[in-house]
């Protein structure tokens, strides 16, 4: 049972919905397991750590995509910093883009990157933690802090 509920969406201003999933850490730094609820990760953390000891609860958020990565601007500039052809002065000003036609290069690879990701299931696995909440143990139950 999870004593506090009301206290960290109260803390947090905003409420904890049931579509998304946690995971619970004995340290804050090196979570584990993925769970429904709240409720669900901070079963698991009572059995984590010991009476009057405090474990922390987070919120499971998924890693951007790998294809979000890539930017026209950064591709030009590194055409122009790694290939010796582009690097001289007799190359100066052949990237007569516009912010628009880089943008338009931008989304149209970023579309192929993703795709390939889609086709080869290469998209991230593992997930980064977003809010958190810290939990004590308690006559061995979660009581939120």
């Amino acid at each position: 049972m999870v004593h506090g509920l009301e206290t960290i969406k109260k803390l947090n201003g905003k409420t904890v919905e049931a579509t998304k999933s946690y995971s619970v850490s004995a340290d804050g730094e090196y979570y584990s397991s993925q769970f429904e609820s709240i409720g669900e990760a901070c079963k698991e953390g009572v059995g984590l750590v010991a009476e009057g000891a405090v474990f922390f609860v987070g919120e499971v958020v998924p890693p951007a995509s790998p294809a979000s990565c890539f930017d026209a601007s950064d591709f030009m500039y590194s055409v122009i910093d790694r290939d010796e052809d582009y690097g001289g002065d007799w190359a100066e000003g052949w990237d007569r883009s516009t912010k628009e036609q880089r943008s338009e290069l931008t989304k149209r690879v970023q579309c192929v990157i993703q795709n390939w990701l889609d086709k080869h299931e290469l998209n991230p696995t593992f997930f980064n933690i977003g809010d958190t909440w810290r939990f004590v143990v308690g006559d061995g139950k979660a009581v939120a802090q």
